[in-house]
């Protein structure tokens, strides 16, 4: 998402019927290919400019995935190994609180809120999961400008409050990472 704009840059929700390991290979490559792609040069060039975010997990989600968590770790590794990028985690919840106001909102009120309050529709974000992303870019794009200019910030407390739960940046210490 074009942080000036509000324009969506890309948007794609990778299935394939791949399995095991090729498949997370092919995953991490797509990620790789459409962040660089978004950013028109290597990404090592601007990891300082364009911060990455990532939905956290969810715990509590009923039949917990293995395969999620293994794409949660390729994604978080391909961020910061293979393009040099910090990301930062954003809890489901938090995400929840920053689009509707409260930690538990379900699914269902999750989309209709973010197409009521970005005025964007189905017809641009396909399936829930594009909206998640959406979501996620929002709420990224709100917190780098809370961050920057706090006192600035003309979002509603509730959205402050989401900020406020976002933990610091990740960076791989490959001097811990790469001892043999």
């Amino acid at each position: 998402m074009d942080d000036k704009t509000n324009d969506i840059v890309y948007v794609n929700t990778f299935r394939n019927q791949l399995t095991g390991t090729t498949r997370l290979a092919y995953l991490k490559t797509e990620i790789c290919c459409a962040i660089y792609s978004c950013l028109g040069y290597p990404a090592q060039h601007c990891s300082k400019t364009y911060p990455v975010f990532i939905e956290g997990y969810g715990f509590s989600f009923r039949g917990c995935d293995f395969k999620l968590a293994e794409l949660g770790g390729i994604m978080r590794l391909a961020i910061n190994e293979d393009l040099g990028m910090a990301y930062q985690e954003v809890p489901p919840t938090t995400l929840k609180m920053f689009i509707t106001g409260k930690g538990n909102a379900p699914k269902n009120v999750m989309l209709e809120q973010v197409f009521r309050k970005f005025k964007v529709g189905s017809e641009v974000l396909k399936d829930d999961n594009q909206v998640d992303a959406y979501a996620l870019a929002r709420f990224g794009i709100a917190f780098t400008s809370w961050k920057k200019y706090p006192k600035d910030y003309q979002g509603t407390k509730k959205e402050i409050e989401s900020f406020k739960k976002v933990a610091e940046p990740c960076n791989l210490d490959i001097t811990k990472a790469y001892v043999l």
